[in-house]
């Protein structure tokens, strides 16, 4: 997911515009005039809130592009790893299967072998 200027900008928006409709509708608190800060007070503070909420969006976007980041390294990392693997593998099962055969060819030898000598002692009886 990457994070675009105008996604920033869109959430900017609508931060501004909850802090106009705070500052146009002041009969929405029921709080006496004297105990209310003031109407500038407040849309500083409105303001101040919103700045460090944007900050905090960016901050948070950067972050999640950082891991993704990470995320591809750590696939690509992977994906290697297990092409390695696979192809260590292959060659093992290979190795494998050629020194089976020679094993067979061996056992195979072997039982000739004895056959001649068990043929040649009954001979030599």
């Amino acid at each position: 997911m990457t994070v675009k200027a105008r996604d920033i900008g869109k959430s900017t928006s609508l931060v501004c515009m909850n802090l106009h409709a705070h500052e146009e509708n002041p009969e929405d608190m029921e709080i006496e005039e004297e105990d209310r800060p003031s109407k500038q007070a407040r849309l500083n503070q409105l303001q101040e809130n919103a700045q460090l909420y944007v900050i905090q969006l960016q901050e948070a976007h950067a972050m999640i592009e950082r891991l993704e980041e990470e995320v591809s390294r750590l696939r690509y990392r992977i994906n290697l790893q297990l092409f390695q693997l696979q192809d260590e593998n292959a060659r093992l099962q290979t190795s494998s299967s050629a020194a089976q055969e020679d094993l067979t060819h061996q056992i195979l030898e072997n039982t000739n072998l004895r056959s001649k000598i068990k043929m040649t002692q009954l001979r030599m009886d």
